[in-house]
């Protein structure tokens, strides 16, 4: 459904041009960025404007990984702010903000112009890979994955009198038993 809107090399852009992005600008307190440390709070500011009068109007966003995996997306009608009814030659802007909360790496940005909750029907503009990202790593203590999602830890080692079932609380139950050969 839709045309070839152009872009930039390296990237994929189509739709019914209905709806076009004209910018997409990604900052940490309002100072425009490509790198980012772990956990830093970002805003993608998406604009653009309206080639023909629409019943509805969503804009979206979505990261992906270096081997194209969807990490995160959302767009304005999941977060409950769908614009309705807009006319010809208006602009807009979308403003999101959240923690980057992501793994070392480098993302790809993607964003979408459509009507309705995804972008299946009223495809006004998908454009693929916009902008690209680097996360660094920030203060937060080492971790492995795609996403940092913090986490604390008790952990102790019992006194040396203790047995592992008082420690456990667990009983004979937790405890596995050894069968002796010559038994049944």
């Amino acid at each position: 459904q839709g045309n070839d809107l152009g872009g930039t090399q390296g990237t994929t852009r189509h739709g019914t041009a209905e709806a076009v992005v004209d910018e997409i600008k990604i900052a940490e307190g309002g100072t425009v960025a490509s790198t980012f440390r772990v956990g830093a709070t970002v805003t993608v500011d998406v604009r653009g404007h309206v080639e023909e009068d629409l019943d509805e109007l969503t804009v979206g966003i979505l990261l992906r990984d270096r081997l194209g995996n969807e990490i995160f997306g959302t767009n304005t009608h999941h977060l409950g702010t769908p614009v309705r009814s807009v006319e010809k030659g208006r602009a807009f802007v979308a403003t999101f903000e959240f923690p980057l909360n992501l793994g070392v790496g480098v993302y790809s940005v993607t964003v979408s112009l459509h009507a309705g909750a995804a972008h299946v029907h009223g495809n006004y503009d998908w454009w693929d890979g916009v902008e690209s990202i680097r996360v660094l790593p920030g203060s937060e203590p080492a971790f492995s994955g795609s996403c940092y999602i913090p986490a604390s830890v008790d952990f102790s080692v019992p006194a040396a009198e203790n047995t592992i079932d008082e420690f456990t609380g667990s009983g004979s139950r937790g405890s596995p038993r050894r069968k002796d050969r010559g038994s049944s």
